[in-house]
């Protein structure tokens, strides 16, 4: 299920049989899903119970054997998000630090790029009108 207001899948928990090392393994749909490519960072987040609050990143790997709409995650992250097998997890995109800077530098640019444009079609309406 995509959340795509906030651009966030539901996916259930499935234990991996060995460490993950803070790597997690979804099926290659999760891809187009939230429009990322393999080895992207995704940041989990329990979908209820207590530790609604905490967050874990991981890497996904993806392939077509993995089952749809699960997410296979190491006893680590587990731990760290307070969840077991069974359980859901919202995953998104995490953006870092240096990539939102990026992000809100662009946003401001396109604002101040369309008040700077009505600004001049503004003024030029004016001299217009006073011919």
């Amino acid at each position: 299920m995509v959340d795509e207001e906030e651009k966030r899948v539901e996916l259930k928990v499935k234990m991996r049989s060995v460490p993950s090392g803070g790597r997690a393994r979804a099926n290659k749909s999760l891809l187009e899903e939230l429009d990322i490519e393999n080895e992207a960072t995704l940041e989990l987040i329990p979908v209820e119970g207590a530790f609604q609050n905490k967050k874990a990143r991981v890497i996904i790997y993806t392939d077509n054997m993995a089952e749809e709409g699960v997410i296979r995650l190491g006893e680590v992250e587990c731990k760290s998000l307070g969840i077991s097998e069974g359980d859901y997890v919202y995953a998104r995109v995490h953006i870092g630090a240096v990539s939102k800077v990026v992000k809100d530098t662009i946003e401001a640019e396109k604002d101040l790029v369309g008040k700077m444009t009505k600004r001049i079609v503004g003024e030029k309406e004016k001299d217009i009108q006073e011919e």
